[in-house]
């Protein structure tokens, strides 16, 4: 697709919702970590107060996506444990440009 297009406009039901270029929606649409944890909210409290990152949203009570990837996933994972956090799951995503179209529009993907 980088060899066809360079800006990249997203339309659902007949309505423009973003337009980016190629670059600009690969960086919106590349990795994340996924942990699964006992307590989100103080998985939040360890990655702001011991990493400083902000790059993150809970998900609910026990998932929460980390946007950034500067922190090493070992570093954090240490800190949950040691902080009495049970960590279930870890996974590195890497979301593809029609995850991210069917994230924006809450579709089933592209036809």
């Amino acid at each position: 697709m980088a060899l066809l297009a360079d800006d990249i406009g997203i339309i659902d039901h007949g309505v423009l919702l973003e337009e980016e270029s190629f670059a600009d929606l690969e960086a919106k649409s590349s990795k994340y970590v996924h942990f699964t944890v006992s307590d989100t909210n103080r998985a939040a409290e360890i990655l702001r107060d011991i990493f400083h990152e902000t790059q993150f949203s809970t998900q609910d009570g026990h998932n929460l996506r980390m946007d950034s990837t500067r922190v090493p996933v070992a570093k954090i994972v240490s800190a949950f444990v040691q902080q009495g956090l049970e960590v279930s799951e870890i996974a590195t995503v890497e979301e593809s440009l029609e995850d991210y179209f069917k994230r924006v529009t809450g579709g089933e993907g592209i036809a």
